[in-house]
């Protein structure tokens, strides 16, 4: 499954446009899934959860030989792919799919950026580029663009959360965008 949270932002006066926008999206996700089923140059490594990462043919090989999972990140509403690694001393230590693939190692404070669609499961080569911390956070920074506290699962439903008191509040998922909305709209009156 790929996660399909986009990265722009959603303008109130755009409402209109929101169910169509969250419809072409999950097309357009399942365009791309289809595309890499189909690719022989794309190939999926299984993950749990029911997820799966997208990787170029040439380095499937020595991703494959590992156990990857699928770990939920709640910063980025997103899944990202990781496997444990032994460290010299003996304790383990996670690795980021991306990161391998992009040679960054561990202690590089560079970070990776999903560049197209925001798919961090997405990690074929040309979807990745090696960004600052800064450079990345811009990128997640307008993550929704279905509203505040709105998120596009990777199951196609979409998730409501609100904060209140500093204190993070699920509301459910629903079909739409705008139900996720009034759902949050009605828990903070």
């Amino acid at each position: 499954m790929f996660n399909l949270t986009p990265k722009s932002s959603f303008h109130r006066g755009d409402a209109g446009c929101s169910h169509h926008h969250g419809v072409a999206l999950i097309f357009y996700a399942m365009i791309n899934l289809l595309s890499a089923t189909l690719d022989p140059f794309v190939k999926r490594i299984p993950l749990t959860q029911g997820q799966f990462a997208l990787v170029d043919a040439e380095h499937y090989e020595s991703l494959s030989v590992h156990k990857w999972r699928a770990q939920w990140d709640e910063d980025t509403q997103s899944y990202y792919a990781l496997r444990s690694r032994r460290l010299p001393n003996g304790k383990q230590a996670a690795v980021l799919m991306h990161r391998e693939i992009m040679g960054l190692q561990r202690g590089d404070k560079r970070e990776v950026d999903h560049v197209k669609s925001g798919d961090t499961l997405n990690n074929i080569r040309t979807n990745l580029k090696v960004a600052t911390r800064r450079q990345n956070s811009e990128n997640q920074r307008n993550q929704s663009q279905y509203g505040v506290g709105v998120y596009l699962q990777p199951s196609g439903r979409f998730r409501s959360q609100a904060k209140t008191d500093g204190k993070l509040t699920y509301l459910g998922t629903f079909d739409t965008p705008e139900e996720a909305s009034t759902a949050r709209e009605v828990f903070l009156v």
